[in-house]
């Protein structure tokens, strides 16, 4: 019996499908579903209950995945201990961030994480929907917000981000110009439809929230940033990653002293999975990282 059949078949549970399962090996379908069939052969025993809708594990399949997967990630551990010096990290670990990657410098952390652990091998997927981590088999995603909902997620806080509210000069020639947080409730405001599907419109002074009028709602920080730009409301927009277009003079800050909003960044990985060393390794030298170069408080870790 292959190891790395029994790999695969993890992969297809977590998945739940033999097509998604063969995306993220990047190998045929058929090659999937012939291994699949091969490991049942070997042992005996459907894993699987097949039907045109859905693929769902059999009790037998149930316990072989649950016994399975904590064996090979002891094995793993052992392999790794075993062939490698303990400080030469290796294996290939797959990242999500949000279109932000600019708010904690993502990126330049992952390389230089690269440049030090040459046998490291990444991928970084940019999307703007949260994604089931263990279904899409991501080590390590970036989140943020106030707080995490997810109670499925481990969270280390890496860095605090600050929240303006701005508009385009054209909007405010139209409007008088706000002087309270109240008077935004007659004003437009571009709404931005989060990765969890809630809607980011309203705004807040302290513990007290402000409903806004929308007309225009976007799910991606580009189109909210072109809306912005021109006239077509305001926006509440991390403070830095606006900075040059507020010295251009294409947006204009409102309340700067009434409408600080605190948010944070967070790096989330799933409980029920374990991290690899080389993943618990990036997760560490990012949040050591990013506090060496921006040394705001953040909360404990979140769980």
């Amino acid at each position: 019996m292959k190891t790395e059949d029994i790999k695969l078949f993890h992969i297809v549970v977590d998945s739940s499908s033999l097509v998604r399962a063969a995306e993220l090996l990047n190998l045929p379908k058929s090659n999937v579903s012939r291994r699949i069939k091969a490991l049942e052969q070997e042992i005996d025993t459907h894993l699987f209950h097949r039907s045109a809708r859905a693929l769902k594990l059999t009790e037998k399949g149930q316990l072989f995945y649950s016994e399975t997967k904590a064996m090979v990630s002891q094995l793993d551990g052992l392999l790794e201990r075993l062939s490698h010096n303990q400080y030469e990290l290796s294996g290939h670990l797959r990242i999500q961030v949000l279109p932000l990657p600019e708010v904690l410098n993502l990126t330049d952390l992952v390389h230089q994480f690269m440049e030090l652990h040459p046998k490291v091998t990444v991928e970084i997927i940019t999307s703007s929907h949260e994604s089931n981590l263990i279904e899409n088999h991501i080590d390590v995603a970036l989140r943020i917000g106030r707080q995490l909902e997810d109670s499925t997620l481990i969270a280390r806080p890496v860095n605090e981000v600050i929240f303006g509210c701005y508009a385009s000069p054209s909007y405010l020639a139209n409007i008088p110009m706000p002087t309270k947080v109240a008077d935004l409730e007659q004003l437009q405001v571009i709404r931005w439809r989060l990765p969890n599907g809630k809607l980011a419109r309203d705004f807040y002074q302290g513990n007290l929230r402000f409903n806004t009028p929308s007309r225009l709602t976007v799910n991606h920080p580009e189109h909210l940033i072109q809306a912005a730009v021109k006239g077509k409301g305001l926006i509440m927009y991390p403070k830095h990653l606006v900075a040059n277009l507020v010295s251009s003079g294409e947006l204009v800050e409102i309340l700067p002293e009434k409408l600080p909003l605190t948010s944070f960044s967070w790096l989330v990985y799933p409980t029920k999975k374990s991290l690899s060393n080389t993943a618990t390794k990036l997760v560490e030298y990012i949040v050591d990282q990013s506090r060496i170069q921006n040394p705001k408080k953040c909360p404990d870790v979140y769980a």
